[in-house]
């Protein structure tokens, strides 16, 4: 690549059209410089290529060779203030390798820290340390579809025409536009995918390729885990459930002497989890307490200890059962 080449691609770069190809070359140039970009948001990165562009603008210059050695020039301050803005952001070794072969691009994080990645489409991958993802270069184009070793959380941008596909091993995630984590257990080899935002479909690698519509289908606050030597898939409910996107986030509950059904209802509707009240009279009991600000679950076993009656969770349901009530 001669110098004038170089001075194009480095323009295309801030001016957001490389393909993954010259994406791949521009990073591979800034490791050789012993510096990294990786981990800077793009909301930054746009408003960096602004503030570079606004430093290079020139007047007209109606001397033809006058205006050959300005242009010359910009792109000597585009390569100048690149490496600037990528040394001010970090001053690390590159730590996210990027390998374009045959089969696509490849990225894995050889840090001890998550990196963040941006893909074509806007979606975001917090790739975790020892991780890598992989796609093809026509990803984005005709669909949208990863490979995934290790563990990463995916917040994907909303395309109902493109589904998202993640490959992890022998389980598949297919999205529309939703956040969710995939990790694997690095003991039993089990893979653990938990709902953040948004619907999650769940497959058996052969069941995605042979029927697509035997999917587990994932709501916020749920999980399953895939064994990978039965092959069995079970629901579960993440270790800590957050309030629902949509719901208010400081919702307090503060309750005096109300009923189990409505405090129960408010809760599941909050939390997106199904309270199941096997005894009908439990319903009629009340409660009155403050039992704001602490997890779902150590909300469950106030109320219960309170009543006197008991819950188990089988999946991704909690059953409330006994004879209640206390007072």
């Amino acid at each position: 690549m001669n110098q004038f080449e170089f001075d194009q691609l480095l323009q295309k770069y801030l001016s957001g059209t490389c393909n993954e190809e010259e994406k791949i070359l521009i990073m591979s140039w800034y490791q050789n410089q012993g510096y990294e970009l990786n981990g800077i948001p793009e909301s930054e990165l746009s408003q960096i290529r602004k503030d570079i562009w606004s430093k290079l603008t020139i007047n007209k210059v109606k001397d033809r060779s006058l205006y050959f050695w300005a242009k010359r020039g910009i792109a000597a301050s585009i390569a100048i203030l690149v490496l600037c803005f990528s040394y001010v952001y970090t001053t690390r070794k590159a730590e996210l390798s990027y390998t374009n072969n045959s089969d696509g691009v490849e990225m894995t994080n050889n840090s001890s820290e998550t990196k963040q990645i941006i893909l074509e489409d806007g979606s975001v991958i917090d790739l975790a340390s020892k991780s890598s993802i992989s796609y093809k270069e026509s990803f984005g184009k005709v669909s949208r579809e990863v490979f995934l070793k290790g563990e990463a959380f995916f917040n994907v941008k909303k395309n109902p025409e493109k589904p998202f596909i993640v490959h992890s091993g022998e389980l598949v995630t297919q999205v529309l536009g939703t956040s969710f984590r995939i990790k694997p257990n690095s003991i039993n080899g089990n893979i653990e995918v938990s709902v953040n935002t948004g619907r999650v479909s769940i497959y058996e690698n052969k069941e995605f390729e042979k029927n697509k519509k035997n999917g587990i289908v994932l709501t916020p606050n749920q999980k399953i885990i895939f064994n990978t030597n039965t092959k069995e898939i079970t629901p579960s409910i993440v270790d800590q459930p957050q309030i629902l996107k949509g719901q208010n986030s400081k919702t307090e509950f503060v309750f005096e002497n109300e009923t189990i059904e409505k405090i129960v209802k408010k809760l599941s509707e909050s939390f997106g989890i199904e309270i199941i009240i096997v005894n009908e009279e439990i319903n009629r009991c009340v409660f009155t307490g403050d039992i704001s600000d602490i997890s779902l679950i150590t909300q469950i076993e106030i109320i219960c200890k309170a009543l006197g009656v008991n819950y188990e969770q089988r999946g991704a349901e909690i059953f409330i059962y006994g004879k209640g009530c206390n007072n």
